[in-house]
């Protein structure tokens, strides 16, 4: 996934975010890219949680040059184009799944009229970066720490610690609070399901592919249960 500092120009601008979400082929990153069984994401969380009915968004179902044509009118709104670019430093962990995914998302973004600028660190920079806040687009993978959508969703509240994103909106913290609260966990799910409904859309991310665990089970093994984390 791709982070923005959504507290400095251009990104404070829901048009260049949107643009910028818009502008990614996250189906042929999934499939061409990587080819390790990865699923485009057009949502923060994945499939397979138990009571929690997910999200679709309405742009997953238009044809990729629809969508880059939408994204270039909607930097042209926010003041971007041929005579006003938009060039974004891109920090990522350098490893060769990360280099291979910035030069996809780097050409799609050309596309659009944006420019990315590689900024590939090691490992513990790149963490150093992420924490204090020093960067302006970054590549991040979030994994919860145990298997419910509420591990995934909490960082990004207001007052998270791990909310290295600097996202904040009132209307998501509250319905995670009132997720807590929620007499059933159906009526939990679908608590969570409309803040994650908020949080895209505010576009505060770029939600690429979903990463999945592959195993090679023998049909001699009994009671193997998977769950969302790829753990028993």
């Amino acid at each position: 996934e791709i982070i923005d500092r959504l507290r400095r120009k251009p990104l404070d601008d829901p048009r260049v975010r949107k643009a910028l979400f818009l502008g990614v082929d996250r189906e042929a990153i999934a499939e061409k890219v990587l080819r390790s069984g990865t699923r485009p994401a057009w949502s923060y969380l994945g499939a397979g949680f138990e009571d929690y009915p997910g999200n679709t968004l309405a742009e997953q179902s238009m044809p990729f040059p629809e969508r880059q044509r939408i994204a270039r009118a909607l930097l042209a709104e926010a003041g971007f184009g041929p005579e006003s670019p938009l060039t974004l430093p891109y920090t990522f962990d350098a490893q060769e799944e990360n280099r291979r995914v910035f030069v996809a998302i780097a050409s799609n973004w050309q596309a659009i009229g944006v420019t990315a600028e590689a900024n590939a660190l090691d490992t513990g920079r790149y963490f150093q970066k992420m924490r204090s806040g020093d960067f302006v687009v970054a590549r991040f993978a979030q994994f919860a720490a145990y298997g419910d959508p509420y591990g995934l969703l909490q960082p990004l509240q207001s007052q998270s610690p791990a909310n290295w994103a600097g996202y904040s909106n009132p209307v998501f913290d509250d319905l995670l609070r009132q997720s807590n609260f929620a007499p059933d966990a159906a009526e939990r799910g679908r608590l969570m399901a409309r803040a994650e409904q908020v949080l895209m859309a505010d576009y505060p991310m770029v939600t690429v592919y979903h990463q999945v665990t592959r195993r090679l089970i023998s049909p001699r093994v009994k009671g193997w249960v998977d769950t969302p984390r790829g753990t028993t």
